[in-house]
């Protein structure tokens, strides 16, 4: 009787319109939202995703004998948005005793959106030893832009640390404690590493497998996904594929 009342008199059209606008906010109130309104909802607003996963597989041509690796994945926030999973992480420390190569097998699993391809993940690593006494004392630095072709990629990621001064590296050799960086994001940044004096350590070895979603409808089209060869192999420098 109430929505009877409300359509009559002048303004007809507009009183059924806040009839039905009434109704309907009453039937979602009581049933929930329809399938088909949800999911008209969930596609307008769906973004590009990107999912990253692998396992930092381990490490190699580092003299010290036990290893440990912390990693994060690095994206720009302002267009990248961490859906599901760990950005960062840090594996078991190793004993690799007389064994050339340092085996972690450590888990990545990281799901975003993005706005824009603008800031394309990039993976950092920091490869600390460790004495017999639990004290850790880094042994590099290294970071290498996530692939962008869909598929499996094996990634060498080439290590580095600061030098540091004559009476750094002289303290460094008597007592421990090798310099280390005080801001870890010029890891990711080049450009802040020009006129950094460094040494060359050892390879941390990733292996990682992209799946993106929802980029045809930006008109973004990635290598390696017309029957050609998803994985391929990649190493400091940067992706494997373009887009």
């Amino acid at each position: 009787y109430e929505l009877l009342a409300l359509v009559r008199g002048d303004s007809l059209s507009r009183r059924c319109r806040d009839a039905a606008a009434f109704l309907s906010t009453y039937l979602v109130s009581v049933l929930g939202t329809p399938c088909w309104l949800a999911e008209a909802a969930g596609g307008a607003a769906q973004m590009p995703e990107v999912h990253i996963l692998g396992q930092v597989v381990g490490a190699s041509e580092f003299p010290q004998t036990r290893l440990l690796c912390r990693w994060r994945v690095v994206a720009d926030t302002s267009h990248w948005d961490l859906v599901t999973g760990e950005n960062e992480g840090q594996t078991h420390v190793v004993d690799k005793e007389e064994e050339e190569f340092a085996a972690w097998s450590h888990p990545i699993d990281v799901h975003y959106s993005c706005s824009s391809i603008e800031g394309w993940p990039q993976l950092a690593v920091e490869v600390w030893q460790q004495d017999e006494h639990g004290r850790n004392e880094i042994s590099g630095y290294g970071s290498v832009r996530v692939p962008t072709a869909p598929g499996v990629h094996h990634v060498d990621v080439m290590t580095w640390r600061p030098e540091g001064s004559f009476v750094e590296r002289l303290s460094a050799a008597m007592l421990g404690g090798h310099p280390q960086l005080k801001d870890t994001d010029i890891v990711t940044e080049s450009v802040d590493r020009v006129e950094l004096s460094t040494e060359t350590r050892g390879v941390v070895h990733v292996e990682l497998q992209l799946l993106v979603k929802g980029f045809d409808v930006k008109a973004v089209e990635f290598a390696g996904l017309d029957g050609a060869a998803g994985a391929g192999d990649s190493d400091g420098a940067g992706a494997g594929g373009a887009c």
